[in-house]
């Protein structure tokens, strides 16, 4: 999965806008066009992608329509997209429980994952931290990696959890990144990186929190309150909500330490 220029026959981009690409075919297999086969793609992915159990998907696909009808439209569902991808052998079911073939299949969060696992290693491990060559090399891919939340145009219950999932992994490596940084006395680095991460994903709360606490470390109390109201301005334009009392206790304290 780690290497870049391997010819795997589909690669799936969930992290921001979907799409599907084919080794033998030079344009995107977009999702709007495909309906319920890509939709039963998408949920395969949102509950991990291996040993998912078809009664797991159904509730998510079906959840008002009997059990015995749910199934059956499961199974044409499934054809219809083997069809779609022309290779049976790409998602197997077997004992209840579908997978998509690790040999047919590249997925971003499976990368993603891979590489976050990696880097807490790295970071556990003081005889592996030196290499911090290695580590700022692996933060950049997986960076690279994270274009958006997962399925961002998806708003079903399914697809909302798991891109809670991946955006709370994503926030929990940018903070390990984010306090590497800060040990090392590369501030400005990590500040620098903590902006990039909001280019990813501008909803992410939890980074201006970092971000404001960076500037205060720094004295830089305008630049922190800057954070603080681009935070409160993307979120109430956006989802309609005021920053977590969180935020706001990080925002009070800097403007007390600024009087």
């Amino acid at each position: 999965l780690q290497i870049d220029n391997w010819p795997w026959p589909f690669r799936i981009f969930t992290l921001g806008q979907f799409f599907l690409k084919k080794i033998d075919e030079s344009n995107e297999l977009r999702s709007k066009s495909q309906g319920r086969p890509i939709e039963l793609l998408k949920v395969t992915i949102a509950f991990g992608g291996k040993n998912v159990n078809v009664e797991r998907i159904t509730d998510a696909m079906w959840p008002r329509i009997e059990a015995d009808y749910a199934h059956r439209s499961f199974n044409t569902t499934l054809h219809r997209l083997r069809k779609i991808l022309g290779n049976d052998q790409a998602i197997s079911l077997n004992a209840g429980k579908l997978t998509l073939n690790e040999n047919c299949f590249w997925l971003d969060t499976w990368v993603f994952d891979q590489r976050i696992d990696k880097l807490n290693h790295i970071l556990k491990n003081s005889e592996i931290l030196s290499e911090d060559n290695e580590v700022m090399a692996l933060t950049e891919k997986t960076l690279l990696l994270y274009r958006g939340p997962f399925l961002a145009d998806e708003a079903e219950s399914w697809a909302i959890a798991a891109r809670e999932h991946w955006k709370n992994r994503f926030i929990r490596f940018v903070g390990e990144i984010t306090g590497y940084l800060k040990d090392k006395n590369r501030m400005e680095d990590a500040i620098e990186f903590l902006h990039r991460a909001l280019e990813a994903d501008e909803l992410a709360e939890g980074l201006y929190r970092q971000l404001m606490i960076c500037y205060g470390e720094l004295n830089r109390k305008a630049e922190a309150l800057e954070a603080y109201n681009r935070c409160r301005k993307i979120l109430v334009a956006r989802l309609d909500v005021e920053p977590a009392p969180e935020t706001i206790r990080i925002y009070e304290n800097l403007m007390k330490g600024s009087q």
